[in-house]
């Protein structure tokens, strides 16, 4: 059997390195030497002197060959050392004429030290040594003929071969153990490196990662990635052991669970989303993905979850989805605003032709009420028009203070008995150049919400002042371009916001109620930008929050006073006017009313009926009066097929939908 090993002089190392091993592997063998010299002191003493100094020189001898040069001690010449230290042992036992009985046993020490320390030619050397000693110096015993010398050698023979093949045998063992015990470290070392970086990956992706134990009743979780301690607020040593269903609740989809439950049963992949609850009692939205683990028998051992917090994209389309019925919502409102405003306008119209009519001042006095009223209705509508963005943008020379005035009047009772709304108006404000009505959608939202965010009510103060930007370190602070700017600043004393939700309330679709009642911070933020202003906000938690906005002042003073002048102007004609109109009312008082003031009406419910109309009509028309949307014919293709009839044609269009009817002049060049 070829016994693989390891000798020391096998080992490529530092001569001093070399030597101190060797020395401290033999120290034990030397010892023994020693002791055996001093062995010779006891009766019957040294009965041959010259063989003892032989003994101890070898002994010497022996010891001395450590100090050779490491590359001669390192090769074939450190068999010098066990193969002197036999001799000594020899001469040893002819030293006391064989009374020594310790040497013999001593004999067998160097051939120990070579079988474990040196390579296997080295101890078989030191084995024939030994045997050829013994041979030759076995005369001590007189008795002892040739066959008996020959027996003693073939016993030590035997019994040197015995202990350098177990000793070897015990090598072999221990290389191989050492081997295997190496690669096993190896392996293992590879096997803990593999498993840190797989846990690493695990540990940095943002999904978590859970695993449960199939074969154990109620399928309960062996392993969870520290993501699912910062997905649902659980440590690792809470969750293992149990079941996954800790983490439902009250309002978790039933039909989800069950689909979830079955495929687990079914031993099958599945990916359902459930509404799950937080150890704080908080709720998100969870996308679990699950996939069973099979062993070599195609045995469902393990379900591994992938765990995936959705709750923004749930959020994202739950707002989604209520923009949407907030846009259908607004269609509704303004169609009904539409045939509101209608009715208010017959009304309004036969009121003025009453009053027109009477006599009495009372009677005048009460339809000015009325007169009043209706107005009142005009601006509901107004505003629901404006709600439901059915108003294209039309910037103007606007009194910001009076129409913070109109809408504190109006808005102030409906805050509540709990909330008091209150002005701080700059008296010498000029006006701004922006939409009227999207200004009041601006200052409504931000007026509801500082009374959201005030449950125990409070104060809300409108503050009004202006700001003139001269220099480039105001326009950096305050991005504005150069030019003065009227402020406009809302504050409540309500539970203000943290810094990361002050940096976030201008975002789309970001809000911290529950259940909206604005239009947003987002369209307020949109609106103000399209005017040239920019808006601001400054809060502190629990003291309250301030919204300033600016806006560019309006290098054209107001025309309010102007158009009321007009309005009161009596007009007074004796042209052909054709009134168009699908709603029978309101023809009726266009028609009554142009009548009175002495034009000459002709009245159609849509454009093919004014074409016949006109068709038998022997005079020319000198105005047109028409909605812009009718059934048939709509009011700019009537215009268009009037005016290849008369050239001088006057044509003003009437419409409640600005936005969808708006009809430009360019269109008919």
């Amino acid at each position: 059997m070829r016994i693989p090993q390891r000798s020391i002089s096998d080992v490529p190392q530092g001569r001093d390195t070399y030597r101190r091993e060797l020395i401290y592997r033999s120290l034990p063998f030397l010892a023994i030497g020693i002791l055996m010299e001093f062995s010779l002191l006891l009766p019957p003493g040294v009965t041959s002197p010259s063989d003892a100094w032989w003994s101890v020189a070898l002994l010497f001898a022996s010891s001395a060959f450590f100090f050779l040069p490491e590359r001669v001690l390192s090769g074939p010449a450190n068999l010098l050392i066990p193969v002197a230290a036999t001799l000594s042992t020899l001469m040893l036992i002819d030293a006391s004429d064989g009374a020594n009985i310790g040497a013999r046993i001593a004999i067998f020490v160097p051939l120990l030290w070579s079988a474990l320390y040196l390579k296997p030619w080295k101890s078989a050397v030191t084995l024939l040594t030994m045997l050829g000693a013994i041979y030759l110096t076995s005369n001590f015993q007189s008795s002892l003929d040739t066959m008996g010398r020959l027996r003693l050698v073939t016993t030590t023979a035997l019994v040197g071969a015995l202990v350098i093949y177990a000793l070897h045998a015990l090598r072999y063992g221990a290389h191989f153990a050492t081997l295997d015990r190496d690669h096993m470290n190896a392996d293992l070392r590879e096997a803990i490196r593999e498993v840190e970086r797989h846990d690493e990956l695990i540990n940095n992706i943002s999904q978590g990662v859970m695993i449960t134990d199939f074969l154990v009743t109620d399928n309960p979780i062996s392993y969870t990635s520290p993501s699912v301690e910062k997905l649902t607020g659980y440590t690792r040593a809470e969750m293992i052991g149990r079941n996954c269903r800790m983490l439902q609740g009250p309002r978790t989809n039933g039909e989800s669970i069950a689909t979830l439950r079955e495929a687990i049963r079914e031993g099958r992949e599945c990916l359902v989303e459930l509404l799950n609850y937080r150890k704080d009692g908080s709720t998100f939205w969870n996308s679990i993905s699950i996939t069973p683990v099979h062993d070599s028998t195609g045995r469902v051992t393990n379900f591994v979850g992938v765990l995936t917090d959705v709750t923004e994209r749930h959020e994202l389309e739950e707002r989604l989805s209520q923009s949407q019925k907030m846009e259908v919502i607004g269609t509704l409102a303004a169609g009904m605003a539409h045939d509101f405003n209608n009715s208010l306008l017959v009304i309004r119209g036969y009121n003025s032709l009453l009053a027109t009519r009477l006599n009495d001042p009372q009677l005048v006095a009460l339809t000015q009420h009325v007169d009043d009223a209706v107005h009142q209705a005009s601006e509901v509508t107004h505003r629901l028009l404006a709600y439901s963005r059915r108003i294209e943008a039309h910037p103007s020379a606007t009194d910001v203070n009076q129409l913070l005035t109109e809408i504190v009047a109006m808005w102030g009772r409906l805050l509540g008995d709990k909330v008091r709304l209150e002005l701080d108006l700059d008296n010498a404000l000029p006006d701004a150049f922006v939409d009227r009505a999207h200004l009041e959608q601006v200052v409504v939202n931000l007026i509801t919400n500082a009374n959201d965010a005030m449950p125990q009510g409070g104060v809300v103060v409108v503050h009004t002042d202006q700001v003139a930007v001269e220099s480039e370190p105001q326009v950096e602070a305050l991005d504005l371009a150069l030019g003065r700017y009227v402020r406009v600043a809302v504050t409540d004393s309500g539970i203000g916001m943290d810094e990361d939700t002050r940096q976030r309330i201008f975002e789309p679709f970001f809000t911290t109620k529950a259940h909206g009642t604005g239009l947003g911070l987002a369209t307020v933020a949109n609106i103000v930008h399209e005017s040239g202003g920019r808006i601001e906000a400054t809060s502190t938690l629990g003291h309250g929050s301030t919204i300033r906005f600016y806006l560019p002042k309006s290098d054209v003073a107001s025309r309010s006073d102007d158009t009321e002048i007009l309005a009161r102007q009596v007009l007074i004609g004796n042209e052909n006017v054709l009134v168009v109109e699908d709603l029978d009312p309101a023809r009726e008082l266009l028609a009554d009313a142009l009548g009175s003031h002495g034009y000459h009406v002709l009245s159609a419910a849509n454009g093919r009926e004014a074409c016949e109309l006109v068709s038998h009509f022997n005079y020319p028309v000198d105005i047109l009066v028409t909605d812009v949307d009718m059934p048939e014919m709509g009011g700019a293709e009537l215009a268009r097929t009037l005016l290849r009839r008369y050239a001088d044609l006057r044509v003003i269009f009437v419409s409640g939908f600005s936005a969808s009817d708006l009809v430009y002049e360019e269109d008919f060049k």
